[in-house]
């Protein structure tokens, strides 16, 4: 079970996690536009993704210190691309726009008067990770994949999350290879009764792990799949060196009551803004 030892909550953890964060939002906008369709841009310390119309990934990065001339920049930049939205998180380290804390912050008023809505309020949980053991059931086994097992992990994924469309699976197949198959990524599959039944991933930068996507089939909720995926994620964190893991979440679903039951506390929240486009 990972460390009950709580970092300490400031500017610096929240800034950490959030660009951590990023690193990961860069990995699916990491080869040529041509090739994906998708595209990056750097402005300094700021960052701009766009992963496809309406995608969550459509996200522009805020430090906290942006000019209104530069968030303007940094909107403009996706006219190119022909998307639907773009998505910027706010949080209590970029919330402010000036070392003065004003109230209320003039970022708000700034995303309103630029069209940015109210999308979701989020949660983000971090831990410190170490290695610890939980004892499975008799009848449940944990496989990860590294970055050279992608076809053996996609050949199972289609086990657990099948989609029917075969035109629609290979889509998400291939962009599973390409995006997710760098030695970033470590890749589970739970087995029951050695059927391929939960999923669940782990991105790394620098010293970071963060739990990404996951997912358990229908016929195999309640078994406690998704804790021991969530156990064998910080176990690969600590083994990686990493000196925090984090997970983001909704607020109150079942995924934030496993991680508080394994260990996690709460990092921030967050408000996630939404601009349309077109």
């Amino acid at each position: 079970m990972p460390s009950l030892d709580y970092p300490i909550h400031n500017h610096a953890l929240v800034q950490k996690l959030h660009l951590a964060h990023a690193d990961y939002l860069q990995e699916y906008c990491k080869y040529d536009t041509e090739i994906t369709g998708r595209a990056y841009y750097k402005k300094g310390n700021n960052r701009t993704f766009f992963v496809n119309d309406l995608s969550m990934k459509n996200r522009i990065i805020l430090i906290g210190d942006e000019t209104p001339e530069l968030i303007d920049e940094l909107i403009k930049w996706y006219d190119k691309y022909d998307a639907e939205a773009c998505n910027i998180e706010i949080n209590p380290s970029n919330l402010y726009t000036s070392t003065q804390r004003e109230y209320p912050p003039k970022l708000i008023d700034l995303l309103i008067q630029r069209g940015f809505f109210v999308s979701s309020f989020r949660t983000v949980w971090v831990c410190l990770p170490e290695v610890s053991k939980i004892e499975f059931s008799n009848d449940i086994t944990i496989r990860r994949f590294e970055s050279d097992e992608m076809d053996a992990f996609i050949e199972d994924l289609n086990v657990v999350d099948k989609i029917e469309d075969e035109k629609q699976a290979k889509v998400r197949d291939d962009e599973i290879r390409r995006d997710e198959g760098s030695n970033h990524w470590i890749h589970y599959i739970a087995y029951v009764d050695e059927i391929a039944s939960a999923t669940a991933t782990l991105f790394i930068t620098e010293d970071v792990g963060y739990l990404a996507w996951g997912y358990t089939r229908r016929q195999a909720r309640n078994q406690g799949l998704h804790g021991y995926l969530i156990n064998e994620r910080v176990n690969d964190s600590a083994l990686r060196g990493c000196s925090l893991s984090f997970s983001v979440t909704n607020f109150n679903d079942q995924s934030s009551m496993n991680l508080q039951r394994l260990g996690f506390r709460l990092a921030y929240n967050y408000i996630r803004f939404v601009k349309k486009l077109k």
